[in-house]
């Protein structure tokens, strides 16, 4: 399986939100947001 990950960054005191993309065998895609304080 490979895994992409997105990292989008807002402001400052805006948490950074990570999302993981799962990509499945048959074209599916499983989505997994954490966020996380910097």
């Amino acid at each position: 399986m490979s895994f992409v990950i997105r990292h989008t960054q807002g402001s400052e005191k805006q948490a950074t939100s990570f999302v993981i993309i799962e990509r499945l065998g048959q074209g599916g895609f499983s989505y997994i947001r954490v966020k996380t304080k910097c």
